[in-house]
């Protein structure tokens, strides 16, 4: 079973304020894309994050072991990225038509600086999910050992 990995907007929304979480929300500047635009490519110096609004975005992770799940409307990518400054880990590719938000990376962090509650929810929620990949690994790890 392969871990989750995105964060939703509800997610980082859940236990803010609802004030916050709009103000949040209207950093984004939305734009409708056709099927098959691509948002961003591994490797590419993370701009920013987008959230999808509508439609759906497939991720993939490229090289000779391509694994690529479909991100749902209310889920964020780049955003490990982006508070790491790293460049993206994924390629993001519209699978249809879709409308996305993108929030810059200044904008973001001028947010979460004016909001730390909004920061501390986004490190609860990306420490969860390392939590759970790191039990996946390990999980891994147990099977593939040799008994002794």
């Amino acid at each position: 079973m392969k871990a989750k990995v995105s964060l939703s907007l509800a997610e980082i929304c859940e236990g803010l304020s609802p004030a916050t979480c709009e103000e949040f929300q209207l950093l984004g500047k939305r734009r409708a894309y056709p099927r098959g635009f691509t948002l961003f490519r591994t490797g590419e110096s993370c701009a920013g994050i987008f959230w999808i609004v509508s439609g759906r975005v497939r991720t993939s992770t490229g090289g000779a072991e391509n694994i690529s799940q479909l991100a749902q409307p209310g889920e964020i990518l780049g955003l490990k990225e982006a508070l790491c400054g790293e460049a993206y880990s994924l390629s993001a590719e519209t699978n249809g038509p879709a409308e996305v938000s993108f929030v810059s990376l200044e904008d973001l962090s001028v947010f979460l600086a004016g909001h730390p509650d909004a920061a501390f929810r986004i490190v609860q929620r990306l420490s969860g999910y390392l939590g759970l990949i790191l039990e996946h690994l390990r999980s891994a790890l147990r099977r593939s050992s040799p008994s002794n």
